[in-house]
């Protein structure tokens, strides 16, 4: 946490997820428009910039927790659901918003390296679980569906993914259609809620994740036959699925 008259409140621990301190780019980027102040952007996209540089060389993967004094990561499960989620929703987001950013902030370029590391790594047909940040899947993978992963379809048609994102969109419904409400944790690989995730705190992201599909597909005909989604999924980012 960080008082933006104040500076850091005494006491403060240095750990952050990579949600909270990568998704900072859109809101300052924005204060710094209204205000005329570049500081705060720029910032912003420091924090960010500066996650991404630490991935994982070999699988392209973040971890879940950072030292933010030293740098080094306290928790490498890797995944795109809690503490991690809106890192990789904001790069999207900041691209589309901000186009003509400088400081040479890519977040395109992040964005597909990043999503490349999910890609291979923590895919599981239309699922995706958590892995190791430095071992990749080959260490094994938690098949435990968060219901803050439902954001991702969304941001596949973003990326201009509308197949591989219709098919998680089903997928993920599928357990909302089982259960009447998407639990916080579902074990997708026994099919039962996890542990304790059986509650719900009514999270928007996959009925924006719905949304997206909806006015990104209206008008493709997907009755007729199945020749007519491969067509429109050959416009795809070049993942093959």
């Amino acid at each position: 946490t960080v008082n933006l008259l104040y500076g850091v409140p005494p006491g403060e621990t240095s750990i952050a997820s990579l949600a909270g301190g990568g998704t900072l780019s859109i809101e300052m980027e924005l204060l710094s428009r209204l205000t005329g102040d570049v500081r705060f952007g720029r910032a912003g996209r420091l924090a960010t910039r500066a996650l991404w540089a630490r991935r994982s060389s070999d699988f392209d993967l973040l971890g879940k927790h950072v030292d933010v004094q030293h740098g080094k990561w306290v928790e490498s499960l890797s995944g795109i659901g809690s503490n991690s989620d809106s890192f990789y929703e904001y790069l999207i987001k900041h691209h589309v918003l901000f186009p003509d950013d400088s400081d040479h902030f890519d977040s395109w370029t992040m964005l597909l390296s990043s999503y490349n590391g999910v890609f291979h790594e923590n895919r599981l047909g239309d699922w995706y679980g958590d892995v190791e940040m430095f071992g990749g899947r080959h260490r094994g993978i938690r098949q435990v569906f968060e219901s803050l992963m439902a954001f991702w379809p969304g941001m596949q048609v973003l990326l201009g993914e509308l197949t591989p994102a219709a098919r998680s969109t089903n997928a993920f419904s599928l357990v909302r259609e089982l259960l009447g409400l998407l639990p916080e944790r579902f074990d997708f690989s026994h099919w039962r809620v996890d542990g304790g995730g059986g509650v719900s705190p009514l999270r928007p992201e996959l009925l924006e994740s719905i949304y997206f599909l909806h006015m990104a597909s209206s008008g493709i005909n997907v009755g007729s036959t199945v020749t007519t989604l491969d067509s429109n999924a050959s416009r795809s980012t070049g993942w093959l699925w």
